[in-house]
């Protein structure tokens, strides 16, 4: 059994740069080391370029300017 902890959302920071130098080593080291977490980089970056790939929805004219408004206020 592996001593490695398992893949976690370290991935998904790490591949959006949202790691410092120190958790970006951390997680090199990890992938370096680990299949398991290969592969979960691998599913991670699937499902943000899957996500990434859909077409922006519709929205109503002024819905933004609305949902500003609504932010201003609370």
């Amino acid at each position: 059994m592996s001593s490695l902890p398992e893949p976690d959302d370290r991935l998904s920071a790490y591949l959006d740069e949202e790691l410092d130098a120190t958790e970006r080593a951390a997680v090199d080291d990890l992938l370096a080391r680990s299949e398991a977490w290969r592969a979960g980089l691998a599913e991670v970056a699937w499902a943000r370029d899957a996500v990434r790939s859909l077409p922006a929805p519709d929205v109503p004219a002024g819905f933004w300017a609305t949902v500003g408004d609504e932010r201003s206020r609370a």
